[in-house]
Order: C-alpha cells, then structure tokens, then sequence
C-alpha cells in the first residue's frame, strides 16, 4: 500500500502521524489532522490453532504483550531476555 501511495497512485488514512515529512524513497509527505473523534486501534497477535508455535515467536508474543503493557500502564521493564 505504502507503494502505490509513495508512488502518487492514490492515499491512506492514518490514525497515527509519521515523525518525518518524506516518504523512504524521498518523496513529499502532506499530513493533514482528522478532526473528527477517531476510535484506538486494536492490537492483535494472530496465528493457526494448527500450526505449533515456534520458541521465536512465542518469545515475540511475549514481547509484544509486555510492551503493550507498559505503555497503557506507564511501567517501563526491561525486555525478556
């Protein structure tokens, strides 16, 4: 999506506004503020019931879930080694 948008071929909506005003390829861009009330955005870590889940990427749910915890809670801890 970022291509074609970076590529002048259309637009995106984000609820989020990028730090830089230029796109990786050096490109322009226009950050314009939604006005209206904007809903958070749900976080989900998704994955097959069937497919065994590997030590990588249980080490990264645990990760995330601890970083999405310190965030909504103001703990700052340090990551799991």
């Amino acid at each position: 999506m970022r291509w074609w948008v970076a590529s002048g071929h259309g637009f995106t909506l984000l609820n989020q506004q990028p730090k830089l005003s230029y796109t990786y390829s050096g490109g322009e861009l226009h950050r314009l503020a939604i006005v209206e009330p904007t809903r958070p955005l749900d976080i989900v870590l998704a994955r097959r019931s069937s497919v065994p889940l590997t030590r990588k990427a249980s080490l990264f749910a645990a990760e995330a879930r601890r970083a999405v915890d310190s965030v909504l809670h103001g703990r700052v801890t340090e990551p799991a080694s």
